[in-house]
C-alpha cells in the first residue's frame, strides 16, 4: 500500500495569493507561473479537459480569474490552515481504514492531490498508471471531515482496480451492464469504510449532512426501488449507453440513492454475514443480490425492519448468465 502527497499546486496556489494579497504583482505573477506548471495544476487541467461537456469549462485564463479573486484574498489564512490539518493526516491510518473494506489482492495505490480550485468536488482520475486522488481543500474542513473524504476516495482507488475490466466469463450484453453500473453502488461502500464500521453513522462529522442523510434514510424504499428499476432495465437492455448514463448518473448527487442503497447493502450484509463476506461481494459484485436478499430476510426479523430485496427477476437472470461467476 502506497499513497503519495502531491502539494505543487496547492503550495503554489497560496504562495500566489499571498504575493496577490500583499500587493506584489512582480512576485505574484512569478508564482503564477510556477502555478501552472505545477503537477497538480497540469493534472487537474488534463481531467476537466477530458471530461468534455460532462466537466466545467476550463482554461488557464479562467483559472487565473479565481486565483486572483478578492473572495481568495479572504479565505488566504483559512486555506494555509487546513493545508495544515491536511498535513497532520495519518496517511497509513487512513489507507489502513480504506483497505479494510477491500480485498487483500487490490492494494491501494494511490497520489492524493489536494486542490485549490473553483469547483467544489473532490474526485478520483487516473494519471500515470495510478488512480490518483483529487482532494478540494475546502478552508471549512474539519480533521475528522477531511480524513473521512481521504478514507471515501481512496477506498474508489482500490474499488477501481476490481472494475477495471469486465470479467471474460460475462458474455451478456446486459449482464455486462449490470456488472458494470454495480461500482455506483460502492459510493454507499465508501462511506461505510470511512465511518469505519457499521456502528457509525456515515455522516458523524457533520450534523447538517447528518440529518439530511437521516432524513434521505426514511425515503429509503424509494431509493432502492430507483435502482432496482434501473437494473431490470439493463438487463432487458431498454436503456442505449446514453439513456443509461443519464439515467444512472441522476441517482448519485449529494447523497442520492447509490450512496443510500449501497451502504445500506453493504452494512446489512456485514452485520449478518460478517466484514468478509462483505468483501466477498466486493470482490465479485454479482454475488451482492442474492447475499443481500438473503441478509434482510435474517436482519428483518431479528431486528424487526422491513429493508426491500432486489427483483426475483434481477436474482434469475443473474443467475441463468452469470452462475460461473457465483460462489456460493
Amino acid at each position: 500500500m502506497s499513497v503519495q502527497f502531491i502539494l505543487d499546486q496547492c503550495e503554489a496556489a497560496l504562495e500566489v495569493i499571498e504575493f496577490n494579497v500583499k500587493g506584489n504583482p512582480t512576485l505574484r505573477n512569478s508564482s503564477l507561473e510556477k502555478l501552472f506548471n505545477t503537477k497538480g495544476y497540469l493534472w487537474l487541467k488534463e481531467r476537466e479537459l477530458a471530461m468534455g461537456e460532462l466537466g466545467q469549462a476550463f482554461s488557464d485564463e479562467k483559472f487565473k480569474e479565481f486565483i486572483l479573486s478578492d473572495n481568495l484574498k479572504e479565505k488566504l489564512h483559512q486555506l494555509q490552515a487546513v493545508l495544515s490539518k491536511l498535513r497532520d493526516l495519518d496517511m497509513e491510518e487512513m489507507v489502513e481504514k480504506a483497505q479494510g473494506y477491500l480485498p487483500e489482492d487490490f492494494p491501494i495505490d494511490s497520489y492524493l492531490v489536494p486542490l485549490i480550485k473553483s469547483l467544489e468536488n473532490s474526485f478520483v482520475y487516473q494519471i500515470d498508471g495510478k488512480i490518483a486522488v483529487f482532494l478540494y481543500l475546502n478552508p471549512q474542513y474539519t480533521k475528522a471531515e477531511m480524513e473521512n473524504i481521504i478514507i471515501h476516495e481512496l477506498h474508489h482507488v482500490g474499488l477501481g482496480k476490481i472494475y477495471k475490466e469486465i470479467p471474460s466469463q460475462i458474455e451478456n450484453h446486459g449482464l455486462r451492464e449490470i456488472f458494470r453500473w454495480t461500482q455506483a453502488l460502492g459510493e454507499g461502500y465508501a462511506m461505510l469504510a470511512a465511518a469505519g464500521g457499521v456502528d457509525q453513522h456515515p455522516v458523524f462529522y457533520d450534523s447538517e449532512l447528518k440529518n439530511k442523510w437521516d432524513q434521505r434514510m426514511d425515503s429509503f424504499a424509494d431509493d432502492f426501488e430507483q435502482v432496482n428499476k434501473f437494473f431490470i432495465k439493463l438487463l432487458k437492455q431498454e436503456l442505449n449507453e446514453a439513456d443509461a448514463m443519464e439515467k444512472g448518473f441522476e441517482m448519485f448527487g449529494i447523497q442520492g440513492p447509490w450512496y443510500t442503497v449501497g451502504w445500506q447493502v453493504a452494512v446489512t450484509i456485514e452485520k449478518v454475514y460478517g466484514r468478509k463476506s462483505l468483501i466477498e461481494c466486493i470482490a465479485n459484485p454479482l454475488q451482492q443480490f442474492a447475499m443481500f436478499n438473503n441478509a434482510i430476510k435474517i436482519h428483518n426479523l431479528e431486528q424487526r425492519t422491513v429493508l426491500p430485496g432486489w427483483s426475483g427477476e434481477i436474482i434469475n437472470f443473474i443467475e441463468k448468465y452469470g452462475s460461473g461467476l457465483l460462489s456460493f
